[in-house]
Order: C-alpha cells, then structure tokens, then sequence
C-alpha cells in the first residue's frame, strides 16, 4: 500500500478517481487492493478526525497499517516513524513505477536499487507475497505457450503449473493465493516454495537465479525470526522513500478525490482548494493579481531579487514561495530538501556549485574535432561544408574553387 512515485507513505494510493484524471488505486497494479480495505481506512480516518482534527494523516495510517497487519498475520511488530503528510497527486500511470511481476534478477535490483534499497532489502520485501492474492494475468504467461519449446515455464514445478492452470483457464483472470501452503500466515513458507520452484510470479522464482539471492533466499527460508526482523527493518527503510513532512503536502481531512493535473496552482487546483496548498497564501494573492484568468503576463520569477544572481532562489522555496510546482518541489524529499538549505545559507557554494553543474551540462552533445563544423553566420550552415560533407572532400584548395564556380554562376 505504498504510494506510487517514490513507493513512499504519502496516502497517493486513496485518492479517489476523477472523470478528468485516473488515480492510482486503479492501476493495474493495485487490482487486487479490496474495496473493503479502503472503506476501513475511511472509518479509521472519520474516527481519528473526530477526536484531533487534521492531525493524523492518511500516509501513517497507512503506515501503521502496513505494520499492524502484519503482526496480526504472525510477524514483528516493529516500530513505525510518524509525522509524513499526505500527498496531492494521484494518477494510475505512475504504478508503472512499481517492479511488474514479469521483471528477472536484474530489472527488478536495479529498480529497487534506483530506491535506495539493497539486494537484501529487496529479497526480504519480496515476502510479502507470504499473504494476499494475484490475478491470473499477473502470471498466465508461465502456464501456456510459454516458447515454441515448451509450454509451461521450466523454471515453474511441472505439478504446481498443472495446479494452477486447473484454477486459471486460458482467458480467465480469477484470483489465487500467492503462497498457498499458508496464505494467511505471515511467515517464511514463501522462501521455502522457492526451494522447490513453486514461485508464483516471474519476479519471485528469479530470486534463485543467481548465486547471492538465493543464498539469501535459503537463510530466510532456514530461519524465519531472521526473515522477519529483515522484512521489518526493510519496510521502515522503505516506509521512508519519498515522504512529505513539515510544510510539505497536507493533512487530508478525509480520503476523497482531488482535482485533475490539469488544475493549475492559482486557480481551481482542487475541488476543494482553488490554490496549490503548498504555495505561501500571500505569494499567490500576489500572483493572482499580476496574471488574472486566462492572462498570460510577465513576472519575475525571483521577485526579492530578479537581477542579481544569488541564491534568494532558495530562500523563497524554504518559505513556499517557488513560482513553479517543479521548483517547489524540490523541497518535497528530504534529501533535496536539505541541499536546498544548504544553498539558501551559502551563496558562495551555491555559485561554485551552479558553475561546475553548468559545466557539466556544457558538455552534453558537444560536436569536437572533425565533427560539425564553424559556421560563417550563426543562422545558416555553411555551403561549402554541406558540398564537401557530400563529395567526401576536405581540401582547402577544392573548397575555394567551389567558392569561386558559384560566384560565377551567379554573374
């Protein structure tokens, strides 16, 4: 139940679809999330809000629920960090983000990687699976024509394929438990079905492919308390990616729907607030009266100090007064939040930081030595380059006779 974007608790995943805009809870990927979950967390939320109003956010209980279940389900009950804020965006297309059942060893590390999770944190989330439901078509792939070869997946125990083709005919999407030897159980039996090729996804049996996972895999299959207490510390490490905190996000008074991303930051940005929350309310009173409806005026886009180059920039942003939402959001992660802060209050590294970056970003598709050319006039390639290109010719001597043939034709 993890939101999205970053796979962080900011509450992404129980924002409500809109005729204008898909939200996440029905991508693909979250098909199996019951509606009886989310009727749940309303109640929770009702309850939760009548005794301390806008407190609590949706993100943590989230969060908290995510480590009550499973310790109802037999694992630890581990400590969750509070105080993340809730999120205002949701779509359906950002579950793409979430690693497909379909992905092998290497996809699947790299993307966890890309998280700032380790191999290890990966091989104990993928537990998880120990509980819930997958759809057929999550995994039907490995039951039927799986190559010209074979039929089923050889990787996929002949007994356990048979098995689940009798419970997924072709074309059915029914639903089967992930790990069938104790689906309500939280405990090590998913590691154990490794062992012995009876992974559900793609993405579970590839654990054994290579000689690191499946160590692991047999150490959390030999001693659950050890599986345990790794997926706990694995769920706190990743409870933390992308969180919102401080002034960033909001606390939702309830889990309804949120406006279109098409909604802009001064006007009509939700059903329930006409601007982005997230911008100072004396900036966009400003803004408002420099761009009115539909205007399309100018403004600075660093009033203090439009014409001095400093770094007032990040001042504005540590206050919520970021003129764009790519600019504000910068400060909606704690890792580039604190190089913002770190900039606003040194405008000597901020300099020789934005130097060495546009240094850097100078050399991007840069055309050296025999590549492009030294045009003449900065609006026109050069003649004699495009015919000599063509003829395969460098010469100076052939490129000077050229010269002299055209402008005799043109007298």
């Amino acid at each position: 139940m993890q939101g999205a974007p970053y796979w962080g608790c900011d509450g992404s995943l129980l924002i409500d679809s809109t005729k204008d805009n898909a939200a996440e809870k029905d991508g693909k990927p979250n098909e199996t999330v019951e509606d009886e979950g989310f009727e749940i967390i309303d109640k929770i939320k009702e309850r939760l809000e009548a005794e301390c109003k806008g407190t609590v956010s949706c993100a943590d209980i989230l969060a908290f629920l995510a480590r009550d279940s499973v310790a109802h389900y037999g694992g630890v009950h581990y400590p969750v960090p509070a105080g993340r804020r809730d999120g205002r965006i949701s779509r359906a297309n950002d579950t793409l983000d979430l690693p497909p059942p379909t992905f092998k060893l290497g996809n699947l590390t790299k993307l966890f990687v890309s998280k700032g999770l380790s191999r290890d944190d990966m091989v104990a989330l993928s537990g998880a699976h120990t509980i819930g439901i997958a759809h057929c078509s999550a995994f039907s792939d490995r039951l039927y024509n799986f190559s010209q070869m074979v039929k089923a997946d050889p990787s996929l125990h002949p007994t356990y394929a048979a098995q689940l083709r009798g419970e997924c005919p072709t074309g059915s999407d029914n639903e089967v438990d992930m790990d069938p030897p104790s689906p309500l159980t939280f405990d090590n039996s998913y590691f154990k079905s490794l062992l012995v090729n009876r992974g559900l996804f793609t993405s579970d049996q590839t654990l054994m492919s290579k000689h690191g996972t499946a160590t692991l895999v047999k150490r959390f299959a030999k001693k659950p308390a050890l599986f345990k207490k790794k997926f706990a510390a694995a769920m706190v490490k990743m409870g933390s990616i992308g969180v919102l905190t401080g002034e960033q996000g909001e606390i939702q008074w309830s889990t309804d729907e949120r406006g279109s991303p098409e909604s802009t930051p001064l006007y009509n940005y939700t059903k329930k607030a006409s601007t982005d929350p997230s911008m100072d309310r004396n900036y966009a009173a400003q803004l408002r009266r420099r761009c009115p409806p539909r205007s399309n005026n100018v403004v600075p886009m660093d009033p203090p100090s439009p014409f001095t180059f400093d770094p007032s920039y990040y001042r504005n942003l540590l206050v919520n007064r970021g003129l764009f939402t790519s600019d504000q959001t910068l400060t909606s992660t704690w890792a580039t939040a604190a190089k913002v802060r770190q900039l606003a209050g040194n405008p000597m590294l901020f300099q020789r930081k934005f130097a060495a970056a546009m240094v850097k970003m100078g050399k991007i598709g840069v055309l050296t030595g025999r590549k492009g050319e030294i045009r003449r006039h900065c609006r026109r390639i050069n003649r004699c380059a495009v015919r000599l290109e063509a003829t395969s010719c460098c010469s100076t001597l052939v490129c000077s006779a050229l010269l002299m043939w055209r402008r005799r034709e043109r007298v």
